[in-house]
């Protein structure tokens, strides 16, 4: 249950840093410079290429918009990557929170790290949290205020 200066509800969204998708668009850039020489040499197993090339580049496009929403409700917090993955993660389980910085190695989407975290990461900064006794990452712009607010909600000191 919120406190009384806590809004019932409140929603953060955080995208990809800029560096990462310069990164990934100088990849889809390249990859279709590549598609189209093959293409221009007019053979059929060039075609092929060429469709699995633009399938690559679209991919490597959406997962650089992608973006993680945090929203604040009464009980727990929701959040959602790529509108269709969606964890909700209670506040009473939530035992400590500190601010993170993922990098590339971290990966991008929902991840289940080397050291057992599970992660909603778009890259950059970000909040580690222990829920239960897993650690879970999730991507922030804002960690300070990420924290404040699970400090407020999950009585946190």
């Amino acid at each position: 249950m919120p406190t009384p200066t806590a809004p019932a509800s409140m929603t953060m969204s955080s995208a990809m840093p800029l560096r990462y998708r310069m990164v990934l668009w100088l990849i889809a850039a390249a990859l279709t410079a590549f598609s189209l020489m093959m293409l221009a040499n007019e053979e059929e197993t060039n075609l092929l290429v060429f469709i699995c090339t633009a399938i690559a580049v679209l991919t490597i496009i959406a997962v650089s918009l992608m973006k993680c929403r945090i929203t604040f409700l009464e009980q727990w917090m929701d959040v959602r990557l790529l509108r269709f993955i969606r964890a909700q993660i209670a506040y009473k389980k939530i035992t400590d929170v500190e601010a993170f910085q993922t990098g590339f190695w971290h990966g991008m989407g929902v991840r289940l790290l080397r050291d057992g975290s599970i992660g909603y990461i778009v890259g950059g900064t970000a909040v580690r949290m222990t829920v239960g006794n897993r650690p879970v990452i999730v991507s922030t712009s804002n960690p300070q205020q990420v924290i404040a607010e699970l400090t407020k909600r999950a009585n946190l000191r």
